[in-house]
């Protein structure tokens, strides 16, 4: 999967290794209350496919999502890492990770 975890923060990143080229979203695992995936739910929102017969219509079907998991569990995380997400996201270099491998085009 192509994208970047910038969560800085181990125990809410529930992965345990912090930032890594591994964004892969564990859930939030928080006793009595189900998991949900905020960011994919908000993905597919904006670019869900259209005129399949499946699910809703995305706002902006034909936009391409730049994988960044800038919150963790509980949707905790520092704003920094949320700076630092959307940077990157955006092809902004900056101190501490390889640029994007898919820079926006504008």
């Amino acid at each position: 999967m192509a994208g970047y975890d910038f969560l800085s923060d181990l125990y809410h990143s529930r992965d345990g290794n912090g930032r890594d080229s591994n964004p892969q979203d564990m859930g939030d695992w928080s006793p009595g209350r189900p998991n949900w995936w905020h960011g994919s739910h908000v993905a597919g929102i904006a670019a869900a496919h259209t005129n399949n017969r499946t699910g809703i219509a995305g706002v902006a079907p034909d936009a391409r999502i730049q994988h960044a998991r800038v919150l963790g569990a509980d949707g905790r995380g520092y704003v920094s890492d949320i700076a630092d997400g959307v940077m990157w996201s955006a092809g902004i270099p900056s101190r501490g990770f390889r640029a994007t491998p898919t820079p926006p085009r504008w």
